[in-house]
């Protein structure tokens, strides 16, 4: 073997040895996971040990054209009553099948309103971009109401669209509770 190579192996092995020990004598990097802080849920958030009292579904087939930018109403309004010296709890369970959409980024929306105002608890949700290759699309969500007063009232369950698309078959599953 030549000077040369011999120069060329034992710079190499030097090399390749001071690699190894570096890299076993640097600190071993542990995966840190941060756990997510997570904001205490308020009270009024959940629903629980209320005594059900009436259950309706409204169904059907819609075949509405919503008109984009406004709320259409897809049931008919629907009357009940709260008993009186107490308050209530009222829950809509929506789900509602739209298509015939060609527009690009038509979003849309499914929200309950009681006696005319939309149910807070949650807010109205964006739930999706509708294909538009004027498929169908279903999407579904739960809204409710606490501290109804007693009386008479109405719910009702709108879609909102931002171009126009048709809605098709819906059932929304509306519950009436009492403390």
């Amino acid at each position: 073997m030549t000077h040369f190579a011999k120069l060329t192996v034992s710079l190499a092995v030097i090399c390749l040895a001071g690699v190894f020990i570096a890299v076993s004598a640097a600190p071993s990097q542990q995966l840190r996971i941060t756990p997510m802080t997570r904001q205490p849920v308020p009270a009024e958030s959940y629903i629980f040990n209320r005594q059900l009292l009436s259950t309706t579904q409204s169904y059907g087939l819609a075949d509405i054209v919503s008109s984009g930018d406004a709320y259409v109403a897809i049931d008919a309004p629907l009357k009940f009553n709260c008993p009186s010296g107490t308050t209530c709890t009222v829950s809509a369970d929506q789900s509602v099948q739209l298509g015939g959409n060609t527009s690009d980024f038509n979003g849309f929306s499914i929200c309950t309103a009681l006696d005319g105002n939309f149910m807070q608890q949650p807010p109205c949700p964006s739930l999706a971009v509708l294909p538009s290759d004027g498929s169908y699309f279903f999407g579904s969500f739960v809204q409710s109401a606490s501290n109804v007063k007693s009386g008479a009232h109405t719910i009702q369950t709108f879609v909102f669209t931002n171009s126009p698309a048709t809605v098709y078959i819906y059932n929304f599953t509306y519950r009436l509770y009492k403390p």
